[in-house]
């Protein structure tokens, strides 16, 4: 009876693994396209917003993300910049408690190098592209291969 409970408590994990790897690889592929339109950035924003997995630290600094891309499409400077303050300190509490999660620095680092530089928000980029350089190939290849589509390395 006991190698039955094993089997299907194997079984489980194994889908949860396997469910959120599929959610984040389509969070992933919506992050590519976010900023080319405003429909692209709304459905991102939808996608971040219906994902299982509401508690996963990835999926928080895509939501994160997807917040500072639609930051695009707003046009007035005072509610933009309360949302960027709001959204890239959300990140930066997120990154200190999950240092060693490499995902959630690049999309920091990719945030940082595309933010404006009078905003201030570019004291980790250096920190981040060492960090990305020096754990890219600890990643499995689907993360390798989104890292170097988005990323110099």
């Amino acid at each position: 009876m006991n190698i039955f409970k094993l089997i299907f408590l194997i079984f489980i994990i194994l889908n949860f693994q396997i469910s959120k790897s599929n959610d984040l690889d389509k969070l992933r592929k919506s992050y590519l396209n976010a900023s080319k339109s405003k429909q692209n950035c709304i459905d991102f924003l939808t996608l971040t917003n219906n994902t299982k997995f509401q508690d996963c630290p990835t999926l928080k600094a895509y939501k994160i993300s997807a917040a500072l891309i639609s930051l695009k499409f707003i046009n007035n400077p005072i509610k933009k910049l309360k949302i960027f303050k709001k959204n890239t300190d959300k990140l930066n509490i997120l990154i200190k408690n999950n240092p060693m999660l490499l995902e959630i620095r690049l999309l920091r680092y990719l945030i940082q190098t595309n933010s404006p530089k009078f905003l201030l928000f570019n004291s980790n980029i250096d920190e981040d592209l060492k960090f990305i350089r020096n754990n890219v190939f600890f990643e499995n290849k689907k993360i390798q291969n989104f890292m170097f589509s988005t990323t110099n390395l």
